[in-house]
């Protein structure tokens, strides 16, 4: 487990939606499919931008439920997309994603093609599976004393 990579971890199946659909489709499908992060594309089939569900929450219509007509992904969808190569750790990925504030990345695999996508939800999984493991599980069986608050803050000055 310890050096885990984005392929192992990522969600395979990628659900789209072209740039032209309505916003009212979009939520559709977000919800049918139980997912958070819908990559959007263009005419040709790739991949240009991202809807998440932060962003289809912003389109909707602040005086009356839904979206007001005419509502396009286009105008609320995420762009560029962030994306790491399948062969990437997952502590880069994670600590991308932190950095950047933001709560999924595609994943590539030869030729640039994007192969999968790796949420926030991605990572919790991978954690749960780590604090169940008997080899690590341990790691987070710690009791939390003041002589532990002490040494956590001294290594954190040493940079450990």
């Amino acid at each position: 487990m310890p050096n885990e990579t984005a392929k192992n971890t990522m969600t395979r199946t990628l659900k789209t939606i072209s740039w032209k659909e309505s916003m009212e489709e979009a939520a559709s499908l977000m919800d049918d499919y139980r997912i958070r992060h819908l990559p959007v594309t263009d005419e040709s089939n790739k991949i240009i931008g991202i809807l998440s569900d932060r962003d289809v929450n912003r389109a909707m219509n602040p005086k009356r439920p839904g979206f007001a007509p005419g509502t396009l992904v286009k105008d609320f969808m995420s762009w560029p997309v962030s994306s790491v190569e399948e062969t990437r750790s997952l502590r880069d990925v994670a600590e991308g994603m932190v950095n950047d504030k933001i709560s999924a990345v595609l994943v590539t695999g030869v030729n640039n093609k994007v192969v999968g996508i790796i949420t926030s939800e991605d990572l919790l999984r991978y954690l749960m599976q780590v604090m169940k493991d008997e080899k690590t599980k341990h790691l987070f069986e710690f009791k939390y004393t003041p002589l532990m608050s002490e040494l956590l803050l001294e290594a954190s000055a040493v940079g450990i």
